[in-house]
């Protein structure tokens, strides 16, 4: 029912807020563009108040600076690197060990030969056991798509807590755990969980080298693990695969046991000799199977290290992890080989596989492994995540993917700080084009031989009045270098641009220094709708005020009658079919009212024609659109509809009650169509309205986030148009509200902040026929 409206009314209704206009980009600033957004420390209390200083940066004669300082990281999520298709768990293995010892020294952390070792450890500008930073590094690695956290463990709290080393490390994982466990509060299943990557400090020299020795790393495991058992194992963020809790285990057994010889047998656990290193070892993991099978949390799956771990005495599985390069092995891939090979070997497929994936190594700065694997600007880490596409696919799928390391600063292998591809990116503008250009800014040794662009995802461009706040106006794939400033809704007079090359997952962004830029003058107000003027009762008004100046209202006029006011705002949206007037001649007019004053205003004049029953538009008569085909029809007259029914070629594809109006997307082959949507009323009649059009193959599809999935924020949108036509423009809306805009591509792929709570992202393309396509998909943020 469309009822003539008094202009009173209108102008109540007004006074609530409005959504802001679908076409707006999204916004942003300058600073958050290319400020640090890592749980890293560039300074106290930044990024939060748990940092003590900053971090400065490593670097060595052989890798240049391995551990960078923090800096803007790109957020996308990383199975974007992994096969097509892939259902991937990614984890970050992280260290618990770093404490800031002396808190009146001068940060940044100076370069040097021990960059000033705390308990044997770098300062990096905060403690490992600290709530705080606990919570931003697993907010910073959920930000980048991580699933969960593989934590070195030292063994249960020894001696006087909170001081000494296992308290600090144990201390860290129980507030992992806790962390954790509370984001996993209301949900059906925890967005990230962890599990212990048990090292061998828990039983290093605590058991004397004779024939004991043995029967004591039993009894120094089966303690360990019987603390686990209760103080981990049971939570319900800790790492279950069917229901059983898994453990890994990190313990170099070539530097135990030795001593047992055939000449000199050592007490083997349970009764019994053992006469070598390796059947010893078989008899302590033995014994220790027997032991946990039993605990009150579950029986735990044992994974141990490399390729030989799924060979293991009681293995459930392996893990990959960093082995810093050999001359016939650099970078490692050698051995993903072997790893991948035996974890898809036919004997090992009941076996859990948990791949690797690295940036690189330097030890040049630690007392224990002096390696080196170099980073070659990204390519190392770009190359260890292409490794599993040649042994898994969507019908043999990788369960696991552990990064080695969030956070060993010690051995380079560090991702927290992010990850340096060696480039500057550049910007200037000649006419109205900009163009842009990529340049080695690195002191990697090879950096301009090794820096590659497909460590840079696309890149965007933003538009700013001040060079502070910004408007994402574009997005270019990889490889372009340029882009028409004519297309681009940017604003007008003389701007700021910037473009900004934005990383593939864990690689810094980098963006251009500011390129200055006149645009065309625009109307102080300009109207967009109606845009015809000949319209069908009822109607809608959208306009926006275009200038610098700050507007205190602006006001919509129908023949000198306010209709329509918002407030502190650029746009005015009275929405879809709100405005009635009588048929015959109008004069609309929109005027902004300014603080300074002054005003500005634009006119249309308007001819209002009686609308039938029911009308349908879109789609309209004989035009040709893309599937799916956005139906929108309006019951006009004084009655109510009990219900809108529409048909699609005679077939009921989609029935409403309770309202006057449709809004819907409907699915059609490519060919000519005839949509009818019927009007029923309480008493049993009905009106009707019929139009005919052609779909042309070709839709447009959202390939992520996919209908119905959670996924955290940012959400990374990626959409594809693939009909015959070129899109104009393709835009992306959260909840309704447009948050995103790229012109004269048939691609999006882009990032949109959410709220947590439910939201539906939509999609639309633009067509120079007039044309439009979109497709929808509902989402859940956590």
């Amino acid at each position: 029912m469309r009822q003539h409206t008094l202009a009173l009314a209108l102008l109540i209704i007004s006074l609530q807020p409005l959504a802001p206009l679908s076409s707006q980009a999204q916004t942003t600033t300058h600073t958050a563009e290319t400020s640090n957004n890592t749980s890293a420390c560039n300074g106290v209390s930044a990024p939060g108040s748990y940092c003590q200083g900053a971090f400065a940066g490593v670097s060595s004669t052989a890798s240049g600076t391995y551990d960078p300082p923090s800096a803007n990281v790109s957020g996308l999520p990383l199975r974007q690197l992994l096969y097509s298709g892939n259902t991937t768990k990614f984890y970050a293995a992280m260290m618990p060990w770093f404490t800031v010892c002396d808190a009146s020294s001068t940060y940044p952390v100076p370069s040097g030969t021990d960059y000033k070792h705390c308990n044997g450890h770098f300062e990096v500008g905060y403690d490992s056991d600290d709530a705080g930073t606990v919570d931003a590094q697993v907010s910073d690695m959920a930000r980048r798509g991580f699933d969960g956290v593989s934590l070195a463990w030292w063994g249960p709290p020894q001696g006087s807590c909170p001081s000494g080393k296992y308290c600090v490390h144990d201390g860290t994982a129980l507030k992992l755990r806790d962390n954790l466990d509370g984001r996993c509060s209301g949900l059906s299943t925890c967005p990230m969980s962890f599990l212990l990557r048990v090292n061998d400090g828990m039983i290093s020299g605590l058991c004397t080298v004779d024939a004991t020795q043995p029967g004591c790393l039993v009894t120094k495991l089966d303690s360990a693990l019987d603390y686990v058992n209760t103080n981990y194992l049971g939570h319900v963020s800790y790492l279950k695969q069917s229901n059983r809790p898994v453990l890994s285990f990190f313990i170099d057994e070539s530097g135990y046991l030795t001593q047992c010889t055939t000449t000199a047998p050592c007490n083997a656990p349970g009764g019994g000799t053992c006469t070598s290193s390796s059947s010893c070892w078989s008899k302590v993991w033995s014994s220790v199977r027997s032991h946990v099978q039993t605990y009150s949390n579950g029986n735990p799956m044992l994974l141990f290290r490399n390729s030989t771990g799924f060979t293991h005495p009681q293995s459930d599985g392996s893990f990959a992890w960093i082995s810093p390069g050999t001359s016939s092995d650099p970078y490692g891939l050698a051995y993903l080989d072997r790893f991948y090979g035996a974890a898809t070997s036919t004997s090992n497929l009941p076996l859990l596989d948990m791949g690797g994936a690295w940036k690189g190594f330097d030890g040049a700065h630690n007392s224990w492994n002096n390696s080196q694997m170099g980073q070659r600007c990204g390519r190392t880490w770009l190359d260890t995540l292409a490794k599993p596409a040649a042994y898994y696919s969507t019908s043999q799928q990788l369960p696991y993917l552990l990064v080695s390391t969030w956070n060993d600063y010690e051995e380079g292998t560090e991702i927290e700080t992010g990850i340096d591809n060696c480039y500057a990116i550049g910007a200037a503008v000649s006419g109205s084009t900009l163009s842009w250009s990529l340049s080695i800014a690195s002191d990697q040794p090879n950096a301009a031989t090794d820096a590659t662009e497909q460590t840079i995802d696309h890149y965007e461009v933003f538009d700013s009045s001040d060079g502070e706040n910004l408007t994402r106006v574009a997005t270019s794939p990889r490889g372009s270098r340029s882009v028409d400033l004519s297309t681009l809704p940017l604003g007008c007079g003389a701007r700021t641009l910037y473009v900004k090359a934005v990383g593939v997952p864990s690689i810094f962004n980098k963006i251009s220094g500011a390129v200055f830029y006149t645009a065309p003058a625009c109307a102080a107000v300009t109207i967009s709708s109606p845009s015809t003027s000949t319209v069908s009762d009822p109607f809608r008004i959208t306009a926006a005020e275009n200038t610098a100046k700050s507007t205190d209202s602006i006001i919509a006029y129908l023949d000198g009658e306010s209709i329509d006011k918002v407030f502190k705002t650029e746009s005015i949206d009275t929405g879809l079919g709100s405005v009635s007037f009588p048929a015959g001649q109008h004069t609309l007019v929109v005027k902004a009212y300014y603080s300074d004053g002054t005003s500005a205003s634009a006119s249309a004049s308007l001819t209002v024609s009686i609308a039938p029953a029911v009308t349908i538009s879109p789609p309209v008569g004989s035009a040709t659109y893309n599937s799916p085909v956005l139906v929108r029809a309006d019951e006009n007259t004084a009655q109510s509809a009990s219900a809108m029914e529409v048909d699609l070629d005679g077939v009921a594809v989609a029935t409403l009650t309770g309202t006057d109006t449709v809004d819907q997307l409907i699915d059609a082959a490519p060919g000519s169509h005839t949509v009818t949507v019927k009007a029923t009323y309480a008493d049993g009649s009905s009106s009707t309205a019929t139009q005919t059009f052609s779909v042309r193959t070709g839709a447009v599809t959202i390939t992520s986030p996919t209908n119905g999935s959670t996924v955290a924020s940012p959400v990374h949108v990626v959409a594809n148009e693939s009909s015959s036509l070129s899109a104009t423009a393709m835009k992306v809306y959260l909840d309704g509200a447009g948050v995103y805009t790229v012109n004269n591509s048939d691609t999006v792929d882009t990032t949109v902040i959410a709220t947590s709570g439910p939201h539906q992202i939509t999609v639309k393309a633009w067509y120079a026929d007039g044309t439009v396509a979109e497709r929808k998909v509902n989402i859940t943020v956590p």
